[in-house]
């Protein structure tokens, strides 16, 4: 019970975010969002970040909240045991790839 409301903060993190940082309304904070070396660099740096990873932390959100309602119906007993955490797993790569992608992107278009 506890882990389904867990991952769904999480999914609903991930969104929030996802939707904020493409907007360019996610300020640099210390709370909400990356924060690499590179991000942390100056607010060019943070905001160009955080709208190349939004596409990957919203899809990334967007595959984790199925997967944690998946978790609800008791019909679906053996494949609870793979959904959530396949989608878990899913969830968690998407945002590693993105967050390291976005950055490389950003610092190559800032080097230009």
């Amino acid at each position: 019970m506890y882990l389904t409301v867990v991952l769904t903060a999480v999914a609903v993190y991930l969104l929030y975010c996802a939707c904020r940082g493409w907007h360019g309304a996610l300020p640099p904070n210390p709370l909400i969002g990356i924060r690499a070396g590179y991000t942390r660099s100056g607010k060019r740096a943070w905001y160009a970040v955080h709208r190349r990873i939004a596409p990957w932390s919203g899809g990334s959100g967007a595959v984790l909240l199925p997967a944690v309602a998946a978790f609800f119906p008791a019909r679906f007993r053996g494949g609870q045991l793979v959904v959530l955490p396949a989608g878990a797993v899913l969830a968690g790569a998407l945002v590693a790839v993105g967050t390291a992608r976005a950055a490389r992107v950003a610092r190559r278009n800032e080097d230009d």
